[in-house]
């Protein structure tokens, strides 16, 4: 339960980090 927790707590963190190059891109 917690390695998933970790992944998921990594996995978001890495999706916010692409959603912020997007719209960094986009402005």
């Amino acid at each position: 339960a917690v390695r998933m927790e970790g992944f998921a707590d990594e996995f978001s963190a890495i999706l916010s980090r692409q959603i912020d190059e997007k719209v960094a891109q986009k402005t």
